[in-house]
């Protein structure tokens, strides 16, 4: 009766195990909220509403992700920091586009091919 009690509370277990697995896969890797329809926006009507709607979107996809890897999608921590640099923020932008180039290292050639254009201005 133990051994079987034994089989059942293992099949249990690994019942579970496979339903978390299922779980995790299904998670999107990011959350890009109404990011399309804001970028969008603003290059086709580069107004000082639109660029602070894209702002905004930059910052809650920023502090929203709670998805599978818990970071930005790739290219968004670039974007705002060259919206920051051209602003004058250059601390702070140069900051987001070092971050985009340690989130995703691949990025790096891009990346630092920027940050040395803008450094030389």
């Amino acid at each position: 009766m133990g051994h079987c009690r034994m089989k059942i509370g293992l099949l249990a277990l690994f019942s579970l195990l496979m339903i978390s697995c299922t779980v995790m896969e299904d998670a999107p890797l990011y959350t890009w909220y109404d990011y399309g329809v804001v970028r969008a926006r603003y290059r086709k009507d580069s107004t000082v509403e639109s660029k602070e709607a894209l702002r905004a979107e930059y910052i809650n996809i920023w502090l929203g992700q709670k998805t599978r890897r818990k970071v930005v999608p790739p290219g968004i921590a670039a974007e705002y920091g060259l919206m920051l640099y051209k602003e004058g923020n250059t601390q702070d932008g140069l900051s987001y586009l070092r971050k985009e180039m340690e989130l995703y290292p691949e990025s790096k050639a891009c990346v630092s091919k920027i940050i040395n254009q803008l450094q030389e201005k």
